[in-house]
């Protein structure tokens, strides 16, 4: 999206005054315009000033005066000017203009509310007399996907049908229009549309956010072979990510990525597909300024030229997919091929035996850690052939009841729970409840898991995360919600309510992430130690709670995990940082420390009142 148009230069000079003065202000305008496009803009600036010294009301100055305010840097002014010019009366073009250049400067921002409110009034139709100039038609298309974006479908409709009422070989337009359609549930007409629009031109280019939508319009349309199709081609097409290089970096550091099968969101680009479904994405960021990263697609990393690299990342860490057949070889031939000898972080043999059913298994005999028990089951083939009464006898007599109820794609549950739709982990109370699970709740493969009541006399339940970097333990998000399922709880707004209303209950994870072992205790350090060192992972993460007793209740741990806290919560509930700057600390040594072929030694704890990136590390007590 071509956000902040700044050339529009067609107000009028003015309708006062005489001939000469008119002619005068006109020329002042064009020399000021002419400064701002050919990018002289101290020149420009001066000259927008001195005339806005006369014209203060006048839409056209105040909104160019705005956006180059805002491509200076001065946001404050740029933001005072554009609402200035959307406050006088002007010709529908350049009010669209004015309203475009504001919203995208509110959405780039992420001031998403205000930009929502700003495109929430009424929107101009294009006057049908007026002819669409180049830089008119970028204003629209800019702000027919804002419209778009922000749930305005039918409007941004009218704006796009009677600006470019001819869109037959017009990709942008028509990308546009299918991306209405399908927001206007017409996913069938989307797809036509945008299988036009992304007809390679004669360099052979797409637009990627074009295809990723055809493939989403497929998809909703029924046509599943020919979303299939359109996704293998998103993927392929971008299945190399490189960041720039820059000075100060140390080395090169590739991530191993899955490439999707199908593509469910419209606003997604294939991008987002790199570093996705775990740290990789927190460490590209956090990282960028000591290390260049790549990241590749799996499935087709045979079609690129990978590019040298110091360190690998294995990012297909979920062990559900690892397990089916033929995906650990596609995992381990792309990050050999991507590694060429180099050395490869959580290979994917190591990540494939940390299932959940695996890991009760090697960690049932640590002393002071509950394990859960846990069954697999494939729930289809039991309804199939009738033995739903035998399943619910055996969870019965193996794992009691209450029982949780777990989808078998991990992180799949994780999204979904937090998403707010369907939650694929339940609990269920007695046979009854079980039975009706079984025979609609569409399960395919599930994991029946042995409930351990861990609710307090509150009514609470607790989760607490450890993340593990190349031996060092650092705990990073502790939890609390009402009930037993903690999952996501701030960076859901019942989660939030919850801590805003327990005061006591933030309080308590504050403590925890300042002194988790004297909270937690000693003990329960040690048998963390060894959960890690049994997985035998470079980065993982644990979640557990700690009973009245002392007794260690293991919920889950691998390698598909957020390693940092989410800086999007809340403010008011964001727990302390210094834990998360160690993990970041800790990554950067390990991955140096591979480069450079040494392993780091793990940093010591931080005592009570030791400042540690920024941040004292207080007493509880």
């Amino acid at each position: 999206m071509d956000d902040r148009q700044a050339a529009g230069g067609d107000g009028a000079a003015g309708t006062d005054g005489s001939p000469a003065e008119r002619q005068r202000v006109q020329a002042a305008r064009d020399r000021a315009l002419a400064a701002h496009r050919a990018g002289r803009l101290a020149e420009a600036q001066a000259a927008y000033d001195a005339l806005l010294a006369e014209r203060d009301d006048d839409a056209d100055l105040c909104g160019l005066a705005g956006i180059l305010a805002l491509q200076q840097g001065r946001a404050a002014d740029g933001e005072r000017l554009l609402r200035r010019a959307l406050a006088q009366p002007a010709p529908t073009p350049l009010a669209l203009r004015n309203l475009n250049n504001l919203a995208a400067h509110l959405h780039t921002a992420g001031r998403t509310p205000e930009a929502r409110d700003l495109l929430a009034g009424e929107i101009p139709i294009w006057p049908a007399d007026t002819a669409l100039d180049p830089v008119a038609r970028r204003t629209v298309l800019s702000l027919t996907e804002l419209l778009v974006q922000y749930g305005r479908a039918h409007a941004a409709r009218r704006l796009l049908e009677t600006a470019v009422p001819e869109r037959v070989g017009d990709t942008a337009a028509l990308a546009l229009e299918g991306r209405i359609a399908l927001e206007t549930d017409d996913p069938a007409r989307a797809a036509a549309l945008l299988a036009e629009a992304t007809v390679p031109g004669p360099d052979g280019a797409v637009v990627e956010q074009a295809l990723v939508m055809r493939a989403v319009a497929e998809d909703r349309a029924g046509q599943r072979e020919a979303a299939e199709a359109t996704t293998a081609e998103v993927m392929r097409r971008w299945a190399l990510l490189s960041r720039d290089a820059a000075p100060g970096q140390i080395g090169t550091v590739t991530f191993v990525c899955r490439a999707a099968r199908r593509l469910a969101n419209p606003a997604m680009i294939q991008r987002l597909q790199h570093y996705a479904n775990g740290y990789p994405g927190q460490l590209q960021r956090e990282l960028s300024h000591r290390f260049r990263f790549h990241s590749v697609l799996a499935e087709v990393h045979d079609t690129l030229a990978l590019p040298r690299t110091d360190l690998v990342v294995n990012n297909i860490c979920n062990p559900e997919w690892l397990g089916i057949p033929g995906n650990l070889a596609v995992a381990e031939a792309a990050c050999a091929a991507a590694a060429g000898g180099a050395p490869i972080v959580n290979p994917p043999a190591v990540a494939a035996q940390t299932t959940r059913q695996r890991n009760a298994e090697r960690l049932a005999d640590i002393p002071g850690l509950r394990v859960p028990a846990i069954r697999r089951y494939r729930v289809d083939r039991a309804v199939a052939e009738g033995r739903i009464d035998a399943l619910i006898d055996e969870i019965a007599a193996t794992l009691g009841f209450p029982v949780i109820l777990r989808h078998v794609a991990l992180h799949d549950t994780v999204m979904r729970t937090m998403s707010g739709g369907e939650v694929p982990m339940r609990r269920v109370d007695d046979a009854k409840g079980l039975r009706a699970e079984l025979t609609s709740g569409g399960w395919r493969e599930m994991y029946a898991i042995e409930y351990v009541d861990v609710i307090r006399r509150d009514g609470t339940a607790r989760k607490i995360r450890a993340i593990w970097v190349d031996g060092e333990i650092v705990v990073t998000m502790p939890g609390l919600n009402q009930g037993w399922l903690v999952a996501g709880g701030r960076s859901r707004p019942s989660g939030q309510r919850f801590y805003r209303s327990h005061p006591t209950a933030q309080q308590e994870c504050v403590e925890i992430v300042n002194d988790p072992w004297g909270m937690l205790g000693d003990h329960v350090r040690a048998i963390v130690q060894t959960v890690f060192a049994r997985l035998g992972l470079d980065i993982a993460g644990i979640d557990f709670d700690v009973r009245p007793d002392g007794e260690v209740v293991f919920f889950e741990a691998n390698a598909a995990v957020l390693l940092l806290t989410h800086m999007s919560d809340a403010p008011d509930l964001r727990l302390p940082l210094h834990q998360r700057d160690r993990v970041i600390a800790a990554v950067d040594r390990l991955f140096a420390g591979l480069i450079q072929g040494t392993r780091p030694a793990r940093a010591p704890d931080p005592a009570p009142g030791e400042t540690v990136g920024g941040t004292t590390v207080t007493d509880p007590a």
